[in-house]
């Protein structure tokens, strides 16, 4: 064998061993510094791409939703709570008023 190539070992599926777990059982500690994008969505809209190539400087999008909609927190794509968007100092912010739910299965 030449110094860039190493000798790779396989495992018989059969000798493996399947173990059934439960995640309520899950140990939080293993992934609490994970870290996942969060993303709010304060609402949508549907524009032509003639319509998005004619966006300027100044022009308003109507969202869809209205002023009193909550604010959508998604975390990695999944929804994971609901707010109202509010002002920390000088920055945006989410009120949460609803967390979802987590569904195990």
């Amino acid at each position: 064998m030449s110094d860039k190539t190493q000798k790779v070992s396989y495992t018989q599926v059969d000798d493996i061993e399947m173990v059934e777990t439960n995640i309520s059982a899950f140990h939080i500690n293993l992934v609490k510094n994970v870290e996942a994008k969060l993303t709010a969505v304060i609402g949508t809209s549907t524009l032509t791409v003639e319509q998005l190539t004619q966006l300027k400087k100044g022009h308003v999008v109507e969202l869809v939703e209205s002023i009193e909609h909550p604010v959508q927190l998604f975390m990695n794509d999944v929804l994971v709570a609901e707010g109202h968007l509010a002002a920390v100092d000088d920055k945006y912010a989410i009120e949460i008023t609803k967390v979802a739910e987590i569904v195990n299965g």
